[in-house]
């Protein structure tokens, strides 16, 4: 999926549910490393249930040279304030704001999706 030119973001990367089901067992090295190569952001999907990427899976990732985006994955308008946990887990993580596609300014956005569009 990564190496799919319509995939931007890799969605909630092992799938897990905490207290109901683990995560895949990916390969953070292989995933991250096209990541990096592609341009396609991975999620740090901050709903209590799942918090997926983990914070040592995100570190991993960032040292590959792979970007995040955090997302709150709220379902109800009352469930924006998990971003927090996401943003908690990346700090965890040793994400920085410039490794985070939220925090970017416009013209950040704008030449990353440049970017991808050519890759």
């Amino acid at each position: 999926a990564i190496r799919n030119p319509h995939v931007d973001i890799i969605g909630h990367p092992t799938g897990r549910l905490i207290g109901s089901r683990a995560g895949a067992e990916i390969d953070i090295d292989a995933v991250a490393r096209a990541a990096a190569e592609t341009g396609t952001l991975l999620e740090v999907n901050a709903g209590p249930e799942r918090l997926d990427l983990d914070a040592p899976s995100v570190r991993r990732a960032l040292e590959l040279g792979a970007k995040l985006t955090i997302d709150s994955d709220s379902h109800h308008p009352d469930n924006l304030q998990w971003l927090r946990l996401g943003v908690l887990t990346a700090r965890r993580g040793w994400a920085r704001a410039e490794d985070v596609a939220n925090t970017w300014l416009l013209e950040e956005l704008l030449a990353w999706i440049a970017r991808k569009k050519t890759l």
